[in-house]
Formats: structure tokens, C-alpha cells, sequence
């Protein structure tokens, strides 16, 4: 979603691969390196960290806010499908 799919890719310094090359996310290291994105792009981590640690989201009204009308979308399907599951 972020940066055309960017923050997925192998090298990231929040993605880990075990010895049988599983990746997966390590979200406790996100806020390390909110800093050296954009705002708009912090947001997101922010939101990522938030749903996968269970962390509280200090500023929903500025993530909502800071996105286009598509990635706002994809956003609220996601809290949709964390606070409820996949029913609209």
C-alpha cells in the first residue's frame, strides 16, 4: 500500500527471515524507523504497529486525514475487518 508496495519487500528493516525462508513482520521494530519516512507514510506504520501489538493509535483523525480517497478505503476495510471481521 505504502510507497507502491515498498514497505513489503525483502529488506525492510521491520521484515524478518527465519532459516527456512519464512518472512514475517517484526512490528515491535516499526517505530524505530518512523523517522525516515513521510508523514503519510508514518501513519501507516503507525497503524501496523498499532493492529499487530495491540497498541492504541494516538491520531486516527490525522491518519484518516493524510490519506487519498482509495487508501482511506483500504484502511477502513482493514479496522473493519480487525474490529469485526470481514462482514461490511
Amino acid at each position: 500500500m505504502a510507497r507502491g508496495g515498498t514497505f513489503v519487500e525483502p529488506g525492510q528493516p521491520w521484515l524478518r527471515t527465519d532459516d527456512r525462508g519464512i518472512t514475517w513482520l517484526d512490528a515491535q521494530i516499526i517505530g524505530r524507523y518512523s523517522d525516515a519516512v513521510s508523514s503519510g507514510e508514518r501513519h501507516i506504520l503507525a497503524l501496523v504497529e498499532a493492529l499487530v501489538l495491540g497498541k492504541p493509535l494516538e491520531d486516527v483523525g490525522g491518519l484518516m486525514a493524510s490519506l487519498d480517497p482509495y487508501h482511506l478505503g483500504l484502511v477502513l476495510a482493514v479496522l473493519r475487518h480487525a474490529g469485526c471481521g470481514s462482514r461490511a
